[in-house]
């Protein structure tokens, strides 16, 4: 009698267990979209770049990508500098219009952290002991993940600080061995600087596309000026874009990336905006700007039914585990 009822209890916190750790696995399965915006130019002059990062940050953010997906690297956020009229808010156009999830930002790197070490570390998995969780790119080989960078650049390089370069061969050496180890399944590079095409010249690997604001040897433009800010607001790569993923209807039903380039191209701009069609074409922009969940799968007592289904026909969990043990 003792050992019977022994058997029972100790079924009965095994199902309790395996109750538990479905639970659990329902609230930790996370999206299979990552995505990394980096911010590599400090000083005021430079408020433009805050605000290309910003408004793909808002976009994701209205799109329902949550803050744990995104690692937010600003070398100089403008929007905490004194000298802005309304502090916590970014302009991308004149007359005081401005982001309205400001309130809410999360950035997980900024100033000095932000340099290109970091964000070598956090593409390759290698931020070291002691990083916050939002400083980890947790992706896997399901992932997807989009990579967009701004700031100053010039014939395959990044510039940080006025200091310091990325180049685009480490760029490419980072993406190649995300693929290699099971980071990523494929990952999206979007780059607004000058000469911006350079920069993924030397990814050699698969599963990447790509689109850059100008070619070698050509500048990418501001524009939307304002005379209480005293700067220009946003580049036009990144307004047309914002500009584009505002449309969530387009995105529901299927557009692409190669979409979203050709509303851009087909936009008043300065520079030549570069992308390989070839790669881009099949690329769904929800893929990488929207989060995607896979619900976790519930217990199943049998082959056919599951818990759920066994719950409304009122068969209790100890009656099913008590037919187990005759």
């Amino acid at each position: 009698m003792l050992l019977s009822r022994c058997r029972w209890f100790t079924c009965l916190a095994l199902f309790a267990c395996c109750c538990c750790q479905v639970s659990l696995c329902a609230l930790t399965n996370t999206s299979s979209t990552w995505a990394v915006i980096v911010n590599a130019s400090r000083f005021w002059l430079n408020y433009r770049h805050t605000a290309n990062a910003m408004t793909l940050y808002h976009s994701l953010k209205r799109l329902g990508m949550p803050d744990s997906r995104i690692i937010l690297m600003h070398a100089d956020c403008a929007t905490c500098d004194p000298r802005t009229y309304r502090p916590g808010k970014t302009f991308y156009r004149p007359n005081d219009v401005y982001l309205d999830s400001d309130t809410d930002v999360e950035i997980d790197y900024r100033d000095m952290e932000v340099n290109a070490e970091s964000v070598m570390r956090v593409l390759t998995g290698n931020v070291g002991y002691g990083a916050a969780s939002s400083q980890v790119l947790g992706s896997d080989s399901e992932s997807n993940v989009l990579l967009f960078l701004t700031g100053h650049g010039g014939d395959s390089f990044l510039k940080f600080h006025d200091q310091s370069e990325l180049m685009a061969a480490d760029l490419g050496a980072a993406v190649e061995y995300m693929t290699m180890v099971g980071m990523c399944k494929r990952v999206l590079v979007v780059l607004d600087t000058c000469q911006a095409s350079t920069m993924y010249e030397d990814i050699r690997t698969h599963g990447w596309a790509g689109a850059a604001s100008s070619k070698r040897d050509q500048s990418s433009y501001a524009l939307n000026s304002d005379s209480r800010v005293g700067t220009f607001l946003i580049d036009e790569f990144s307004h047309h874009m914002f500009e584009f993923l505002k449309r969530n209807k387009a995105i529901e039903d299927g557009a692409t990336f190669d979409d979203m380039i050709s509303y851009i191209m087909s936009r008043k701009m300065s520079s030549e905006v570069q992308f390989d069609q070839s790669r881009s074409r099949n690329v769904a922009l929800k893929d990488f700007f929207v989060p995607h969940v896979q619900a976790a799968q519930p217990v199943s007592l049998n082959n056919h039914q599951s818990w759920q289904q066994q719950q409304q026909k009122g068969i209790a969990s100890s009656d099913v585990w008590r037919r187990k043990l005759v």
